[in-house]
C-alpha cells in the first residue's frame, strides 16, 4: 500500500498536467481556492513521498518507530 501511494503522489505531483489537477481541485474554476491548490500540490510533491518512504521502511523493518 505505501508503494501505491508513493507512485500516485509522484504521478500527480510531477507527471500529471498541473492545469488538469488545478481544474479538478477547483471544480473547473468555480471555486476560488488557487492558494490551496498550490499548497496541496507542494505537499503532494515534497512531503507525501518522504512520509510514505518512512512508512514503507517501517513496514519492512528497516527502521523502528
Amino acid at each position: 500500500m505505501p508503494i501505491g501511494g508513493l507512485l500516485i503522489s509522484i504521478f500527480v505531483g510531477y507527471i500529471a498536467n498541473r492545469e488538469d489537477t488545478e481544474n479538478e481541485l477547483s471544480n473547473h474554476g468555480t471555486l476560488n481556492n488557487r492558494g490551496m491548490t498550490k499548497t496541496y500540490l507542494n505537499i503532494l510533491r515534497y512531503v507525501t513521498p518522504a512520509l510514505l518512504i518512512i512508512v514503507f521502511l517501517n513496514c519492512i523493518g528497516i527502521i523502528k518507530l
